[in-house]
C-alpha cells in the first residue's frame, strides 16, 4: 500500500512538473522561445511567465540568477523583459513630450507614455540635456532631429511594415511615417552582424562590449510581431546588464529576425499602462528624463 501512494505521488509531481513547463502553442514563436529558453532554471517565484495584458500584446519577465551559462563561463544574474506585439491588432508610434512637431524639453517615459495614451512603452533615441537629440526621429512623416552621424534606425513605413537600416547624418528617409535612431543594428534577416564601427570614438565602442543596461527592438520575418526587449544592468545581485555581442546572441536565439539597440544605459525603461514602469532603471534616483519613446496603442 505505501509502495502505491508512493508510485502515486510521484507521478503526480512528474505530471505537474510535465504541466509547469508546457507551453500554449498557439503563441508568438519568440515568447515560447523566451518561455522555453530558462526553464532549467528554478522559477517558483515566477509561476505566470508570459501575460497577455492587452489584446495582442504579451508581456513576459525573467530573473535569471545563471544567465552566463548559456553564453560564457562567466556567470552572473539578469533581469529581462519582452513585450511581443501583434501587429494585426496594434500600431506604433514614435513620440517626445508636448508637441510632436517639435522637441521642447525632456520628460521621463512613463510620462511621455501617459501623455499618448501607449498601452506599452520604451525609451528611444540618444540625446543630451537640455533637449539636443543624436538619433535621427520622424513623427507624422515630418523630421524632427537626423542622426549625429551613421548609426542604425527604425523606420515605421506603414500599419504592418518596418525597415531597419543604418543611415548617415542627414540622410533622407523615404515613405517613412515614424523613425527612431539607435546605435548598432544587432540582426540582419535573422543573422547577428553587430560589429565595432571605427567611426564611433573609441571610448563609446568598447562601452558596447561592456555590460549594462539595454533597449532593444526588432520585429519576426513576417512582421507580424513586433517586439521590446529591455535588458536591466549596473546593479550587482540582481541585473548586470549584457554587451551588445552578447545582446545579439540573445535576439538570435530568440528568433528576432532584425533588431536595433536604442539607447540603453540609465535610459533604459519599460512602461506599461496601469503598471508603470516594470523594469529596474539603473539610476540612483530611479527613472530618467529622455527625449523620445517608441510606443504600442
Amino acid at each position: 500500500m505505501n509502495k502505491f501512494f508512493l508510485f502515486i505521488i510521484i507521478l503526480f509531481l512528474f505530471c505537474n512538473k510535465q504541466k509547469k513547463q508546457e507551453i500554449k502553442s498557439d503563441l508568438p514563436e519568440v515568447l515560447i522561445r523566451f518561455e522555453n529558453l530558462f526553464l532549467d532554471h528554478d522559477y517558483t517565484k515566477q509561476e505566470n511567465h508570459y501575460q497577455e495584458i492587452f489584446p495582442g500584446i504579451y508581456w513576459s519577465k525573467r530573473e535569471i540568477p545563471n544567465f552566463h551559462e548559456k553564453f560564457s563561463n562567466e556567470i552572473n544574474s539578469q533581469a529581462i523583459n519582452l513585450i511581443v506585439i501583434d501587429m494585426k491588432q496594434r500600431q506604433l508610434k514614435v513620440g517626445i513630450l508636448g508637441d510632436d512637431n517639435k522637441i521642447q524639453s525632456l520628460a521621463k517615459t512613463s510620462e511621455i507614455a501617459l501623455e499618448k495614451n501607449a498601452l506599452v512603452a520604451v525609451n528611444g533615441g540618444f540625446f543630451s540635456p537640455p533637449h539636443f537629440s543624436y538619433s535621427h526621429t520622424i513623427i507624422n512623416g515630418k523630421v524632427i532631429s537626423y542622426n549625429s552621424r551613421e548609426r542604425g534606425v527604425l523606420g515605421i513605413t506603414g500599419a504592418h511594415d518596418f525597415i531597419i537600416k543604418k543611415i548617415l547624418p542627414k540622410q533622407s528617409m523615404s515613405d517613412v511615417k515614424y523613425a527612431i535612431g539607435g546605435w548598432g543594428i544587432l540582426m540582419r534577416e535573422g543573422i547577428p552582424v553587430f560589429q565595432k564601427n571605427d567611426s564611433i570614438p573609441t571610448a563609446l565602442n568598447e562601452t558596447a562590449y561592456e555590460r549594462h543596461p539595454r533597449t532593444i527592438v526588432g520585429y519576426s520575418k513576417d512582421k507580424q510581431y513586433f517586439y521590446f526587449l529591455t535588458i536591466d544592468g549596473r546593479q550587482a545581485g540582481y541585473s548586470l546588464g549584457l554587451g551588445l555581442n552578447d545582446a545579439a546572441e540573445l535576439v538570435r536565439i530568440l528568433g528576432f529576425y532584425e533588431a536595433l539597440n536604442l539607447d540603453g544605459g540609465g535610459s533604459t525603461t519599460l512602461y506599461i499602462k496601469g503598471k508603470g514602469i516594470v523594469n529596474s532603471p539603473s539610476d540612483v534616483n530611479g527613472e530618467r528624463e529622455i527625449l523620445s519613446i517608441l510606443y504600442a496603442i
